[in-house]
């Protein structure tokens, strides 16, 4: 079958708010040939879109997500951009993953370094970061990011709101500008310019399994509650096994724990289910049988770390978490209903 050697391509924009631009980027995914937009994720406080690209030839894929790079680049400038949620580039994040049966991951590194090679060249110029399958070392997309200063937020540099056409604190973004260090000395990138354009900044593009964003709202306006009960669930601060996480504000009394759930065989499940504190383990996102498999932490396990962190640290009990994504099998059935061959 023609689906086995499907791709998916996740393709992360560094706005959230202009309706206009996000059709705009939406309709230039729809007018490239045997290339389907399975999902599309909007979230105006953090002043970021998400799509969900999937074909099964890498360069229709890649002529998608160059278009989606132009368009963008073109309406958008980095300096001007203030959110709560951390970016490097306005073409914020590239990721690419095998979804069918006979897809590799070595064709999704193929697949990325090609349009990363196109995205450092003109008209683009942009600095890329490789990781993952694309990167020679199997480097993480989390340690690009540390380098380069993605988790440290800069308030200072915004003086207004956060901008959001919805309800909004009047509190400075937490990122706002360009990036801190337009000089990538300190840590060169894998091509491209060694500067970071002030009105483009750069991107991180890789190739890997599949990874679930799982958030979760805690109601608190303690930052720092908030942020010690993402490190108790996150593989680095010694929680759960295949878990990524950070507290970011989203909206007023709200912050979340956003995190990467990157250890985990989602071969079958909905990501459309929210998840509870109450959930028992037979709903939700995830499969039992898959979860009983994995290698790390799955979504109900991430929800119930969380509320019991929030217990001890005072909360109230956490709101439903929610999948920012779609899971690979239904990928396969939008390829499915959108006539991929």
């Amino acid at each position: 079958m023609a689906l086995s050697r499907l791709l998916g391509c996740n393709v992360y924009i560094s706005e959230g708010r202009n309706v206009q631009l996000i059709r705009r980027l939406e309709e230039l995914c729809q007018r490239v040939p045997r290339v389907a937009l399975a999902n599309t994720f909007v979230d105006a406080p953090y002043n970021r879109t998400g799509l969900t690209l999937v074909a099964t030839n890498s360069a229709e894929l890649t002529a998608a997500v160059l278009a989606v790079a132009e368009a963008a680049l073109s309406a958008l400038d980095l300096r001007s951009h203030a959110a709560d949620h951390p970016r490097l580039g306005v073409l914020d994040h590239v990721s690419l993953h095998p979804l069918g049966q006979q897809a590799t991951l070595q064709q999704a590194a193929d697949a990325a370094t090609s349009l990363g090679q196109q995205l450092a060249a003109a008209p683009f110029g942009l600095p890329v970061y490789y990781y993952g399958a694309a990167h020679p070392a199997g480097r993480r997309l989390a340690e690009i990011r540390r380098q380069l200063g993605y988790f440290k937020a800069d308030s200072s540099s915004s003086s207004g709101s956060s901008g959001c056409g919805c309800k909004s604190s009047s509190k400075p973004a937490d990122w706002a500008g360009s990036l801190p260090e337009q000089q990538l000395s300190h840590y060169p990138p894998d091509a491209g310019p060694s500067s970071a354009p002030p009105a483009a900044g750069v991107v991180t593009l890789g190739a890997v399994p599949w990874v679930v964003n799982f958030n979760v709202p805690l109601f608190t306006a303690d930052r720092a509650a908030a942020a010690a009960v993402a490190r108790a669930v996150s593989t680095r601060g010694g929680g759960l096994k295949g878990v990524e996480a950070m507290a970011l504000q989203h909206g007023p009394g709200v912050i979340e724990v956003a995190t990467n759930l990157i250890g985990m065989d989602w071969t079958t499940g909905s990501s459309s289910s929210h998840i509870s504190s109450s959930s028992d383990s037979s709903r939700g996102s995830a499969d039992p049988q898959t979860a009983a498999a994995a290698r790390g932490a799955g979504a109900e396990q991430v929800m119930a770390a969380i509320a019991a962190a929030a217990a001890q640290h005072g909360m109230p009990p956490p709101g439903p978490g929610y999948v920012t994504n779609k899971l690979p099998a239904e990928l396969l059935e939008a390829a499915r209903k959108a006539g991929l061959q």
